[in-house]
């Protein structure tokens, strides 16, 4: 474990960049809906090595997009304590 990151061949590389959008998005969107966002609103492709984060309006809901090397890896994460994972 090199500077508190442990590596796990084959699994998902750290991201050269993260974008974190600052608009809520309606978290029904799938992983095409939310490349859409990252084409259209970012001028960015889904597949450029970066990771890109989303939140729901509350903001106890994140969804990250990020490219794994062979396609486009969609993750959640939600808060059951009805807490907001942005810090509000």
């Amino acid at each position: 474990m090199a500077g508190g990151v442990i590596a796990l061949p084959g699994l998902v590389a750290a991201p050269a960049q993260i974008w974190l959008a600052v608009t809520p998005v309606d978290m029904r969107r799938g992983i095409d809906g939310l490349s859409s966002i990252v084409q259209q609103a970012l001028g960015q492709s889904s597949c450029a090595g970066s990771a890109f984060v989303f939140h729901n309006r509350p903001g106890n809901r994140l969804k990250v997009l990020v490219w794994d090397g062979t396609g486009v890896f969609g993750c959640v994460s939600a808060v059951c304590t009805g807490e907001s994972l942005l810090g509000r």
